[in-house]
């Protein structure tokens, strides 16, 4: 009953295909009225919540579904491939956190919540069971978007409660770690919001190890723990995505995409474009 109340109150806010972004600070509605096949994303550090609809993500040879069962937690930036079941009738209708890491660290310190011994780093991405309790702050959260006031008023607990309520469920070690200055996740964190951000630059792998005071064999291992992913496929797959994502969605053609995310030679992006999607650039442009 909640999460038909929920998606009757998104409906209410936005009513038609898109998305109403920052309704109030890293908080984003969104509607999708029609199925979708694989499509390129780069996530941001976010939890997501579908109350109607799916969406599965992949990523390297995994599958994650989050609907109204299962919700998202990204607390490292990940390039992604994407696919949604909706439909006019039955949109496809969702919230968006973005995470805090700031506010992350203040809810372990007030809440006395431990920061466990981890002997593996956790992966970067997974899907959580969405229940009665994270439903009920989600209620609260999107009923208070509807008043400019409350939303300024108690949307912010709310988020606060949404984000505690992720850091003590069973996969939370992957937000705590955000926490940690000294960890060797939050280093390799702070590297792969650069990339994200300067998507455009130059990387040298050698510097970026330097950079986390790691080998070069020890900043593999660890990066590749988190993304699924060696620091050459993981820039690489960022560049290519949101090269598709400006060709996609922005109209720029390929030579312009291409120098946008730092490629020099129009025929290695082509080759490496086709490489990882089966398709030139030219293909997405025209075909």
């Amino acid at each position: 009953m909640q999460i038909e109340e929920i998606c009757s109150m998104i409906s209410g806010l936005v009513p038609e295909e898109g998305s109403k972004s920052n309704i109030i600070n890293n908080v984003d509605l969104f509607r999708i009225e029609r199925s979708m096949d694989r499509v390129p994303f780069n996530y941001t550090k976010s939890i997501i919540f579908i109350l109607q609809g799916q969406k599965r993500v992949y990523i390297a040879d995994s599958m994650l579904t989050y609907d109204p069962m299962h919700y998202l937690v990204l607390s490292v930036p990940l390039p992604v491939e994407c696919d949604v079941v909706a439909s006019k009738d039955e949109p496809l209708l969702g919230i968006s956190i973005q995470v805090d890491a700031n506010m992350v660290n203040e809810i372990m310190v007030s809440g006395d919540i431990p920061m466990n011994n981890i002997k593996e780093l956790p992966y970067g991405i997974y899907a959580d069971d969405l229940n009665e309790q994270m439903i009920n702050v989600i209620h609260r959260l999107v009923g208070s978007l509807i008043s400019h006031s409350e939303s300024k008023v108690l949307a912010p607990m709310y988020i606060r409660e949404i984000l505690y309520r992720a850091l003590t469920g069973k996969n939370g070690e992957a937000l705590k770690m955000l926490t940690n200055r000294n960890q060797t996740f939050y280093k390799i964190r702070s590297i792969l919001e650069r990339i994200h951000e300067n998507y455009g630059a130059k990387y040298d792998v050698a510097s970026l190890a330097e950079e986390t005071d790691m080998s070069n064999s020890a900043f593999h291992t660890a990066f590749k723990a988190m993304t699924d992913a060696s620091p050459i496929q993981y820039i690489k797959k960022v560049k290519l995505h949101k090269a598709r994502e400006l060709m996609l969605f922005q109209g720029l053609n390929a030579s312009s995409a291409a120098y946008r995310v730092g490629y020099e030679s129009l025929s290695q992006f082509t080759r490496e474009y086709k490489r990882m999607f089966g398709v030139t650039p030219g293909h997405e442009v025209f075909g």
